[in-house]
């Protein structure tokens, strides 16, 4: 999941691609992958980044309608279409998540799905209650370390922020998330927004 979501601008999603190891899907999740439909994901990844999402939403399309393709193999490529569609700010975004949500259950692709749904959720129209919901499932289910736990973490504080302060600096110090990640850009967000802004909330995506 990258950080450059929403820029529409290759290189800054090729670069992002390279910091953190991997494109769409982290190694755990193309474990997941069987057969061809392993290449035809990282066409689908690769074309994505690209912003050729024409041809992206193709090879996710192969991998969707592939009879051999599985519940979490059909779940990615849901979850590849929902990135296209976020990025060309199509409507059909949510349903490819929630669909992968459904079909990865009990699979490393899980976590990918709720973080997906929460993020759209925050960056399109938030309540912070709802997508608050998303974050705290996978922080239930997923160890700290993980491949989006931090992204995860970030998001519950910033959900509670707006509907609960005095939690949100709560959680904060009890997680000793500044000492972990001191040099984090989330990290100086939630401090400013927390401590420093005499209540003031910043609009942190």
């Amino acid at each position: 999941m990258l950080d450059a979501k929403r820029i529409p601008n290759a290189i800054l999603r090729l670069q992002s691609a390279c910091n953190v190891g991997y494109m769409v899907f982290p190694m755990e999740e193309r474990k997941c992958l069987k057969g061809k439909n392993r290449l035809i994901c990282a066409y689908g990844e690769l074309n994505y980044l690209l912003e050729k999402f024409g041809a992206a939403e193709g090879f996710f399309r192969r991998i969707l309608q592939c009879p051999n393709s599985d519940n979490v193999e059909k779940a990615m490529a849901h979850i590849g279409l929902g990135a296209c569609s976020d990025l060309q700010g199509k409507p059909d975004e949510k349903e490819h998540f929630e669909k992968a949500l459904e079909l990865s259950k009990k699979s490393p692709v899980y976590g990918n799905a709720l973080m997906r749904l929460g993020l759209m959720y925050v960056s399109s129209s938030p309540n912070w209650t709802k997508e608050l919901e998303f974050f705290e499932e996978y922080l239930k289910l997923y160890r700290e370390g993980g491949v989006y736990w931090k992204k995860a973490k970030f998001h519950q504080m910033l959900c509670y922020a707006h509907v609960d302060v005095a939690k949100a600096k709560r959680l904060f110090l009890e997680s000793g998330f500044e000492k972990k990640y001191p040099d984090s850009g989330y990290t100086k967000s939630l401090r400013k927004m927390l401590f420093e802004n005499n209540g003031k909330k910043e609009a942190v995506k």
